[in-house]
């Protein structure tokens, strides 16, 4: 029997993905700060936060890229990713249901606590359902139609996302979705990582540029280009997703097993860190205080560590190592 060597690649985006939303969420309580921070301090912000409007993007892609295109019956696929979307779910629900009943958040009805808790409080989650449900579907047209249904997706579903249309489920994110699928397929040469890694870095800066441009004359921050349907974050999104596939595909050899084990390691408590890491960094500390260029990778780095101790620990108990992510 042939044991299939695990890919490094999809590890490593899964984990700058993660680590890149620990930062939003910090970054994020800066950018609005127009007049509360120095101009230094929230191009800090703004350098930071523009960066990280990937994350969401980048895992919706790698999912894409290892779910679509496989051949197991409905059954066998509904079974395996249902199981391990709603159980940790439901868990992490359950646990901010109760804080945010106790502390009187979203409590002036059941029905507002459970629909704030489960569906609006861990928005990316119905997003992933929506696309496991339609999985099946683009499967089989991926494997009947190939390329000229992917070209032909991705161009009709691009149009719509950055025109802003929404449709039921956040289904406009299937552009993204099949993006990671076709992705995924390049292989990738030194010469065209160079060419990937310029490209993040010219799209980042070109976010944080029209941020900057939008909002100078509004007199306070505007955050059009940070919405995850924009051209410039589908742009950042695509040469980053490249980028991090590549770094891997062109530098296998050099990598160290010790850094393989801690990528790998990172990457199976990610879906855990994700639902953590906001209960842990329910705190009272005024960020105004702190510079942003010093204080959001401080405290992102250590936010990132302690949740992924926290759920090391956690996963360490057989019993909630099934819930927890």
């Amino acid at each position: 029997m042939v044991v299939k060597q695990r890919l490094l690649w999809p590890d490593l985006i899964r984990v700058v993905a993660i680590f890149l939303m620990v930062v939003l969420h910090i970054s994020a309580s800066y950018v609005p700060l127009w007049h509360e921070q120095s101009l230094f301090s929230w191009w800090g912000a703004n350098l930071i936060d523009s960066l990280s409007r990937m994350c969401v993007p980048l895992f919706i892609m790698l999912s894409g890229a290892l779910l679509l295109g496989k051949k197991d019956s409905l059954k066998v696929f509904y079974t395996k990713r249902l199981t391990r979307l709603l159980k940790p779910w439901i868990f992490w629900s359950l646990i901010y249901g109760v804080i945010n009943f106790i502390q009187g958040n979203e409590a002036s009805s059941i029905k507002r606590l459970i629909i704030g808790t489960f569906w609006t409080g861990f928005w990316i989650l119905p997003l992933l359902l929506s696309l496991y449900l339609v999985a099946p579907l683009l499967n089989y047209l991926l494997r009947k139609l190939g390329n000229y249904f992917s070209l032909f997706f991705l161009l009709i579903m691009g149009t719509l996302l950055v025109k802003g249309i929404h449709f039921p489920l956040y289904f406009e994110y299937s552009f993204y979705f099949v993006l990671g699928y076709v992705l995924s397929k390049k292989k990738i040469s030194k010469t065209y990582l160079t060419f990937y890694g310029l490209g993040t870095l010219f799209s980042w800066l070109l976010i944080a540029s029209l941020t900057y441009r939008l909002s100078v004359p509004n007199m306070g921050f505007i955050a059009d280009y940070y919405h995850y349907h924009t051209w410039p974050v589908v742009l950042l999104s695509t040469f980053g997703f490249m980028s991090l596939k590549g770094l891997v595909e062109v530098y296998k050899k050099k990598i160290s097993k010790s850094y393989i084990s801690l990528i790998t390691n990172l990457s199976n408590a990610s879906f855990g860190i994700y639902f953590i890491h906001m209960l842990i960094f329910r705190t009272g500390i005024n960020i105004v205080y702190f510079p942003s260029y010093s204080f959001i990778p401080i405290i992102s780095i250590s936010l990132y560590s302690l949740s992924y101790f926290v759920i090391k620990k956690m996963k360490s108990n057989s019993l909630l190592n099934q819930v927890v992510g």
